[in-house]
């Protein structure tokens, strides 16, 4: 199944993304690319806590609006969180 990713950061370092500023794949493969967004912020100092990810079912090229299906983050342990929207 297709997903949609949108990568959020809210340490204030990164500007807020546009609607169409998304990625399409497997959960596995936006899973994995939100791992690297994760570690681009421990590589730059901003702090994993603010690194998040926006998923939706399905492909989607605009998500202006649009309810995410769940959301992304990094847990207490380093590990990828998954929470419903």
């Amino acid at each position: 199944m297709i997903h949609t990713i949108q990568l959020i950061s809210e340490s204030g370092s990164f500007g807020q993304p546009d609607g169409t500023d998304v990625y399409f794949g497997s959960y596995q493969i936006l899973k994995e690319y939100f791992g690297d967004w994760v570690q681009l912020h421990d590589r730059i100092g901003t702090g994993t806590e603010y690194a998040r990810a926006l998923v939706w079912k399905g492909k989607l090229e605009d998500v202006t609006d649009q309810y995410p299906d769940y959301v992304l983050t990094v847990g207490p342990r380093g590990g990828v969180v998954r929470s419903p929207a």
